[in-house]
Formats: structure tokens, C-alpha cells, sequence
């Protein structure tokens, strides 16, 4: 008996290895001026007590060095401060959007295929390379990825 590939199961697990292929060599590469910034921000070494209360204040630029708000990013750098696996998170949130293009091509109408493809474009040429490739512009991705 011979099974058919359900595609709209099957499209985020092609979203994710097509990720990893596609940016798999930004885990070994140097990290570049955002990441080095992820040792030195001000937030380091504070508890997470602290840390919660900097993210939430009126004094939140002064506090965590930011030139944006974007707490949820400013908290992953405090619990996670190795660009490395930050890196990795970018990855899983692009691939994550790109499920997120595939479905609204869906939705509007396109077939299976042709949605694929969309999303499969989304990936390899991203709008902001930076957002996947280096740790600290995951505020970018968050936001897309929000419902």
C-alpha cells in the first residue's frame, strides 16, 4: 500500500532542514559586531529578578544599553548569552515564518506546490539576512512570527 505525503505536515520539517542547509555555516562562523556586544551588555551578570524589572522600566535604555525596545530579544540575550544557540533560535523562527508564508499562500487560494515555493523563496532570500544570521535581531523575526 503506498502513502501519500500529507505537504501541509510534511512543509515545516522541509522549511527546517531547507534552513539548516541554507544557513548551517553561521554556527562555526566569527561572530560579527552584534554578537561580540551579547558579553558586554549591561544586564550581565544580574540576576533575573533584576533583570525582569530593567525590562519593564521607564530607565529600560539606560539599563540594558539597547538602542530599541525589544525586551523579549533583551531577555533571551540575559538567559541565553552565547550567540551560538541564539543563532540556532533565528534559525527555528525563520523556518517557523516560512511555515507561516506557506499557510497564507493557502489561505489565499494557491496550491500546494506553488505555496511551497513561496515559502522555500521567503528562506533562501530573507528580506533582512541579518535577522537569521547574527544573534542579536531576533526582535525581527519574534514579530513576524507573532499571530
Amino acid at each position: 500500500m503506498r502513502r501519500e505525503i500529507d505537504g501541509r505536515r510534511a512543509a515545516p520539517l522541509l522549511f527546517a532542514a531547507l534552513v539548516a542547509l541554507l544557513y548551517g555555516m553561521t554556527l562555526r562562523s566569527p561572530f560579527v559586531y552584534d554578537d561580540r556586544g551579547l558579553a558586554a551588555m549591561s544586564l550581565a551578570g544580574r540576576s533575573g529578578g533584576e533583570t525582569a524589572r530593567a525590562l519593564v522600566s521607564r530607565r529600560y535604555f539606560a539599563l540594558t544599553g539597547e538602542r530599541t525596545y525589544q525586551p523579549m530579544v533583551t531577555a533571551l540575550h540575559h538567559w541565553v548569552a552565547s550567540p551560538a544557540p541564539l543563532r540556532a533560535l533565528g534559525w527555528l523562527l525563520h523556518a517557523v515564518n516560512a511555515s507561516l508564508v506557506f499557510s497564507i499562500g493557502l489561505a489565499l487560494g494557491l496550491e500546494e506546490g506553488a505555496a511551497a515555493l513561496a515559502a522555500a523563496l521567503f528562506l533562501a532570500f530573507p528580506l533582512q539576512t541579518e535577522a537569521v544570521n547574527i544573534s542579536s535581531f531576533k526582535g525581527h523575526l519574534l514579530a513576524a512570527a507573532y499571530p
